[in-house]
């Protein structure tokens, strides 16, 4: 339900610029160590992820790709997120 709520929250804003201002989401780009980078190695490696939170603990990741936002992984204890 929080991912839902997150996600009709993203898709109401009009630009990605809007996304990025909305302090509730957290938007921004995921910049992780090369040791603890998810996305390293996998075909996405080459993509700009980026993440946002959908609650206190709860973060999504995912890329832009023209005016989407593909949904790769969801994260349940932002371990990884406190490290990029």
């Amino acid at each position: 339900m929080l991912l839902v709520a997150s996600l009709d929250k993203f898709m109401n804003h009009a630009t990605w610029e809007d996304i990025d201002r909305d302090d509730g989401l957290k938007y921004k780009k995921y910049k992780p160590s090369d040791k603890e980078d998810w996305f390293r190695g996998s075909i996405f490696w080459q993509q700009t992820i980026m993440k946002f939170r959908f609650s206190d603990v709860l973060r999504a990741y995912g890329y832009r790709h023209k005016d989407r936002f593909r949904l790769l992984r969801l994260e349940r204890d932002h371990k990884k997120s406190n490290k990029g």
